[in-house]
């Protein structure tokens, strides 16, 4: 049990007048790297409340482990932060006793808060707390059916009311039923609660009496966004490193490697081409291929389907390796299920990526393979080739990095190169933008949490907005303003995959983890029908 600490109680009555409908909550931030304690009727600090109110504050992280660690206060404006350990999971929880509180005519009351916080998956049995308290929200069901139980003595509280603070801000006062339920919520994004329980026990406290005992809940949470796994036909054949692109109501899907990690062969790669039809989910159509390769990506212009570069194996498997990456290029028309060459690459590469902004082909990256991988050479050049010109020719550019096994998106008419590896070999979470109207460079934010999230990670646009899907499994989206990345949902771990817009969906296919390939499709609703980017439940 935590012990309890009577806070200064002139201070608290200099600020009755707003405390008595203010509660404390602790508020991570979007990396849960740090978090606010804060008194306040909304998830945001309050100025008008004197935040040595709470000052204290007993808190106390539980990690996934069941590990117990004591959280310093410190104060700010406001509020108070605490520091937690990037991409913690578990649960905050604490006490703060505010000491005895009467306005007007009640009653005198003990004021006594109970804030919770969950990191990670809310809807984790792992984070309750228990008889550790005697008042206790917990958030149960599954996203798009979210309720709130309340918890008194560790048992269910019938007839209750609770204060929930929805994603967009707005509050809303709901019963429980019979189970201590409350009604369910569908909207992901962050939830705050509070509920109350009074117990008609008298007292005293540093010589002042009370009639009553007043103890508050309060819980935050984030609602990740629904995922979907089997509403996709698989794809044809497990593959990782391939090329994918959706095109006017398709979804295309070039080569790939198909064995197990690290083993190369003639084997080991594919050169099959298929397409998904979008509109049943069901239907996958046998295409003419063309030459097995791997580290490649496919990207759309007018209707038709490009595929630039890649790695291709001249070994058999029981041979010493002989991966050699290919300067070819070539241009798959849907009207006619033909290929046609484009001009060669001015050097054979593959591990790199490609985009499309106005009708600019670039190309990013990549290195260049001729038998042994130990003898790779890494390209330091990006090339663009104008498709709306009458005889197309690579143009090289300086890139001020050289990097392979990353993932390149086209948004706001940049190039955004996210994550990968550097020439050490070690993996990078750095941003790289290139902005072809100017030929210039500048860097974005890193990639979210552990460096092995650069290795091969993918990404989209959908709806004006920039998703990025990496290792840990994490979908993560582009902020407004270009700062940072904003959690979106939870989906399969997997690495070296493809991320696919398709109407309110994004598409996660293939990839390989644990040493297998994968031909799931994972679907995520992120928008409305109506082409809103607010996050939305429903799913296929």
């Amino acid at each position: 049990m935590f012990r309890s600490i009577t806070i200064t109680l002139s201070l608290f009555f200099a600020a009755a007048s707003t405390a008595s409908a203010h509660f404390v909550f602790v508020v991570p931030d979007k990396g849960n790297q740090n978090a606010k304690v804060i008194m306040s009727e909304s998830l945001q600090p309050d100025a008008h409340v004197p935040i040595e109110t709470i000052a204290g504050t007993k808190l106390t992280s539980t990690d996934a482990t069941g590990h117990d660690t004591a959280l310093k206060l410190n104060k700010a404006d406001h509020a108070y932060t605490i520091d937690l350990t990037a991409n913690q999971t578990g649960v905050i929880h604490g006490i703060a006793e505010l000491g005895i509180y009467q306005h007007g005519d009640s009653k005198p009351s003990l004021l006594t808060y109970y804030p919770k916080t969950i990191l990670g998956d809310p809807f984790n049995t792992k984070t309750r707390v228990g008889n550790q308290v005697p008042i206790e929200l917990v958030p149960i069901g599954q996203t798009g059916k979210l309720k709130f139980q309340l918890l008194v003595g560790a048992k269910p509280v019938p007839d209750a009311e609770v204060d929930v603070i929805r994603p967009d801000g707005t509050d809303q006062k709901v019963s429980t039923d019979k189970d201590g339920n409350t009604s369910a919520f569908e909207a992901p994004g962050r939830y705050g609660a509070w509920a109350r329980h009074v117990e008609a026990t008298a007292g005293e406290q540093s010589g002042k009496h009370y009639d009553e005992v007043r103890q508050y809940a309060t819980l935050v949470i984030d609602v990740p966004v629904s995922t979907a796994a089997a509403s996709y036909a698989p794809m044809p054949q497990a593959a990782s490193s391939f090329g994918a692109v959706a095109c006017d109501g398709w979804l295309y899907v070039y080569g790939g490697h198909t064995a197990n990690t690290h083993s190369y062969s003639t084997d080991s790669v594919s050169g099959q081409f298929h397409r998904l039809n979008l509109t049943d989910h069901q239907t996958w159509e046998e295409l003419p291929g063309g030459p097995p390769l791997q580290g490649l990506n496919l990207v759309t212009w007018h209707g038709k389907i490009y595929r630039v570069g890649g790695m291709s194996p001249h070994n058999k498997a029981d041979q010493p390796a002989d991966v050699r990456s290919v300067a070819d290029c070539a241009c798959f028309d849907p009207a006619t299920k033909t290929w046609t060459a484009l001009p060669s690459l001015p050097d054979p590469r593959s591990s790199h990526d490609l985009v499309v902004v106005g009708d600019k082909l670039i190309v990013v990256g990549g290195w260049q393979l001729t038998g042994d991988v130990d003898d790779a050479r890494w390209l330091d050049t990006a090339v663009i080739l104008d498709l709306s010109a009458d005889h197309p020719q690579w143009k090289s550019v300086k890139q001020p990095f050289e990097r392979r096994a990353f993932i390149a998106a086209s948004y706001q008419d940049k190039v955004y190169v996210l994550g990968g590896f550097e020439t050490e070999s070690e993996p990078t979470r750095r941003v790289g933008i290139y902005d072809p109207a100017t030929n210039t460079w500048t860097t974005g934010p890193e990639l979210p949490g552990t460096d092995q999230n650069g290795f091969g990670p993918a990404a989209c646009t959908l709806d004006g907005k920039l998703y990025v899907s990496v290792a840990d499994g994490t979908l993560y989206r582009l902020d407004q303003a270009g700062k940072n990345w904003d959690k979106v949902a939870t989906t399969t771990p997997r690495i070296v995959h493809r991320l696919i817009p398709n109407g309110a969906q994004l598409l996660l296919i293939g990839g390989a983890a644990k040493q297998k390939q994968f031909n799931l499709i994972e679907a995520v609703t992120v928008a409305n029908a109506s082409g809103s980017t607010e996050p939305a439940l429903k799913q296929r």
